[in-house]
């Protein structure tokens, strides 16, 4: 049985100071049903450091002081925290710190995803040698089984390493000049905390329609796939594929257990071949049926609940359990990107596109949808500090149509195809070998990309620059101030993808904070942040707001292109209508409540 075995800080301790206070939690065991708060630690220069029970009445009362203090905080993982301490019933008070997300701005890289014990044995050189012991107990015990005399010195030592990194990485940042930034990071995070607590409801029903869509497509594409192969076999089954691949393909890449490797990444050098098409494509579906089914079990109050996360290279949040970040786009176009080839893309689109009507708004509401039009193009067009792009994006134009007339003279949708995918792989690093591919069905290719750099030098002048700063330098800088590190084994043109994509997760992360505080205190409420765009349950007594959320979206000074947002409604994602803000503040929204 869990005890207390030191002195807790009094309250008039607490209230002498008001130094930052670093806390922690321990939970009962790491599933989600498991991840209920059990122990706690604090650490602060003026009251030490310890750690007790939440589950003792003295426990929990010291536990509470210390969150509910006026005084700042800091945790490793905050969001984690949080929400613990929001199981406690626990309002954690005073200006809020993350040394994870202090850290991740500092270095993105790290090969150990910024974890504590990890930053801990490098940054303060402290072996944490109880890591592994606890570790042990905890692969057959939950953490009220393990002895208390290895697990409290261990909860203790957590709150030590958080506080001793923060005052580490304090000083770097503002150095940096990242402060204003890592602060919108904690802002973000705590928005985040709330968008998970929320979740988004689940339509059961559609979830089915949308398993059978997609077990349709998959079947028609296993047949496809025996008959370009010539033989049956499991194709879930790595070991079964690879041999069957290997018939065809120079496949040299073996796993630890002696297979071939399957995966996408060894695949994708053989898109270019119809029967390797089949297999991505069906790889793709699979994966995404794999992502549904988890939903009747993640559901169990209706809504699904994913984690988002940060800490990418980038900046850009990535979610888990589920992955909601995958389903489609709203026009749920799927190209050959995802599946091989344009061919595959028509098969799998309309199977895929059912996943979104599984999304659905909570009863009396609807879904809003405020989706960022074009904003990675947007980013690199100011980074080119062209006047003539500038102006022309000032200027309203719908520029994929513009350059496919200054390019070819002439407007179709081939030609906007070809412009933009040329535009894009610019951004994305694409090469010219690698653009000559892509257009292996038209004539004269080497023609086109010449007509395309010489009308638009500023695109390919640009990518370049930002390669040569980066490897010159070893980073390249966005607006917010945010570094993005040149890694050899990644190479130079990553940089640019990684500074478009970093300065358009920039954007919607202020985009978050700032709409956050617009609805407080009101039942709309950001549910899902979903590619570039935020999903909102949103109540008919909060229409008169929109405005001014589509202000706050839009107002970005520091790029000198419009950052314009598209506004969708609807009953369900699938369903969503694309509308003006004036059609949407007319009405229109009646129509869409559930």
């Amino acid at each position: 049985m869990l005890r207390d075995i030191q002195p807790y800080p009094t309250a008039e301790q607490i209230a002498a100071s008001n130094e930052l206070i670093s806390l922690d939690t321990e939970t009962a065991g790491s599933t989600r049903q498991t991840n209920i708060p059990v122990y706690f630690s604090w650490a602060a220069r003026d009251l030490g450091s310890g750690a007790g029970p939440v589950i003792t009445p003295d426990g929990f009362n010291a536990a509470r002081r210390l969150c509910e203090s006026p005084r700042p905080k800091v945790c490793h993982n905050l969001k984690f925290d949080l929400q613990r301490f929001d199981y406690l019933g626990f309002k954690v008070g005073g200006e809020l710190h993350d040394t994870t997300l202090m850290h991740a701005l500092l270095d993105e890289h790290h090969l150990e995803h910024h974890r504590l014990k990890a930053l801990s044995r490098e940054l303060l050189g402290r072996q944490r040698q109880d890591e592994f012991v606890l570790d042990k107990w905890r692969s057959k015990h939950l953490f009220p089984d393990i002895p208390q005399e290895v697990s409290h010195p261990y909860a203790v030592r957590d709150a030590e390493d958080a506080l001793d990194l923060y005052y580490l990485f304090e000083p770097q940042l503002k150095e940096i000049g990242c402060w204003d930034l890592y602060r919108n990071e904690v802002a973000a995070a705590v928005a985040y905390k709330e968008i998970e607590q929320c979740g988004i409801a689940v339509d059961l029903d559609a979830l089915t329609v949308a398993l059978k869509k997609i077990g349709d497509a998959l079947e028609q594409l296993q047949q496809q796939i025996f008959e370009a192969l010539g033989r049956s076999f499991l194709i879930s089954s790595p070991q079964q594929l690879g041999d069957a691949l290997a018939d065809f393909f120079p496949l040299t890449e073996y796993t630890a257990s002696g297979q071939l490797k399957t995966d996408k990444s060894t695949l994708e050098p053989f898109r270019d071949d119809p029967r390797m098409q089949l297999v991505l494509a069906w790889k793709f579906l699979f994966k995404a049926a794999s992502t549904l089914r988890g939903y009747y079990t993640r559901a169990a109050d209706g809504r699904v609940h994913p984690e988002y996360r940060q800490t990418t290279v980038t900046g850009r949040s990535a979610a888990k359990d589920p992955p909601i970040q995958q389903i489609p786009k709203q026009r749920g176009r799927i190209t050959e990107v995802e599946v091989g080839s344009s061919e595959m893309a028509a098969l799998c689109r309309e199977a895929f596109r059912s996943v979104r009507a599984v999304f659905i708004p909570m009863p009396g509401a609807f879904l809003l949808a405020i989706d960022y039009s074009q904003v990675e193009f947007r980013v690199f067009v100011h980074y080119t500090g062209s006047k003539r792009l500038v102006e022309l994006m000032r200027g309203g134009a719908d520029f994929h149509k513009l350059f496919s007339e200054m390019i070819f003279g002439a407007y179709s949708e081939r030609y906007r195809h070809i412009t933009k995918m040329l535009s894009y792989g610019i951004i994305y690093g694409m090469s010219k070998k690698r653009a000559r591919k892509q257009l292996a069905g038209e004539e004269h290719p080497d023609d086109i990309i010449a007509r395309y750099e010489s009308t638009l030098p500023e695109m390919r002048v640009t990518q370049k620059r930002i390669q040569s700063v980066g490897e010159m330098r070893g980073y390249v800088k966005d607006v917010f101030g945010r570094r993005y590190r040149y890694l050899e084994r990644a190479g130079s043109y990553i940089l640019v993808a990684w500074l478009c994509q970093g300065t358009a997760a920039n954007i919607k992360k202020h985009a978050l904070v700032r709409v956050r505080e617009i609805l407080r205190n009101r039942r709309s409420q950001i549910i899902a942040d979903i590619h570039d765009e935020l999903v909102f349950n949103f109540y008919p007594e909060d229409i008169s707001l929109l405005p001014q959320i589509k202000a706050a979206m839009e107002r970005f000074p520091e790029i000198d292109v419009p950052i314009t947002v598209d506004i969708s409604g609807g009953r369900n994602l699938l369903e969503m209508k694309k509308v003006t803000l004036e059609q949407a503040l007319s009405g229109l929204w009646k129509e869409w409540v559930r």
